[in-house]
């Protein structure tokens, strides 16, 4: 009788869970906190593996540039999904940047 309980109330919270919808309706996972970040300036470092930039050494998160090849890219938080983050870049022109690349967003103090 136990073990029926805890596999009814585990589906339960699984259902629950997979119901879960922000205020657009686009489900879990969706950058709402990023999102209220919308229009101000920041740093988006990318994944140092992807940009060929791993090494054996530990390299700082916040770190711009690694044997001179750059690390990050700077503007406007324009827009965000759950697909990537939107720019508007140093010169006015439009960034996107996937998801999957994205290390970490710094804004400034």
């Amino acid at each position: 009788m136990t073990r029926i309980l805890l596999l009814a109330t585990c589906l339960l919270l699984a259902s629950a869970c997979m119901n879960i919808e922000d205020h657009e309706g686009a489900g879990p996972g969706r950058p709402v906190l990023l999102e209220s970040q919308v229009g101000k300036r920041c740093e988006v470092q990318f994944q140092r593996s992807l940009l060929g930039a791993s090494a054996a050494l530990p390299i700082p998160p916040d770190t711009s540039a690694i044997n001179g090849a750059d690390t990050s890219i700077g503007g406007t938080l324009k827009g965000v999904s759950n697909h990537g983050i939107l720019l508007d870049g140093e010169h006015g022109e439009a960034i996107w940047i996937p998801r999957e690349v994205v290390l970490l967003v710094h804004f400034g103090s």
